[in-house]
């Protein structure tokens, strides 16, 4: 939750419907917001977003792209 320019509270997040460039574009604006002991998670959740639609775009099967984004988040370091 930020403060916008008038003072109003706003809030953004990610979902399991948040596609790679959307969680891409969160992190980038929100990344620092997040407490030290979830931003592993944070990061692995983004690669594995980024990973699973990089694969489906270049015509991987839906199982295909799922086993990239889980290749993706183990890849992710501290």
């Amino acid at each position: 939750m930020v403060l916008d320019e008038a003072g109003h509270v706003q809030w953004a997040g990610l979902t399991e419907y948040t596609g790679g460039k959307e969680a891409s574009a969160w992190f980038a604006e929100y990344g620092a917001g997040v407490p030290a002991a979830l931003l592993k998670t944070a990061r692995g959740w983004v690669a594995a977003k980024v990973a699973f639609d990089d694969a489906r775009a270049a015509g991987a099967t839906e199982g295909e792209a799922i086993i990239a984004s889980r290749r993706a988040v183990a890849n992710v370091k501290d």
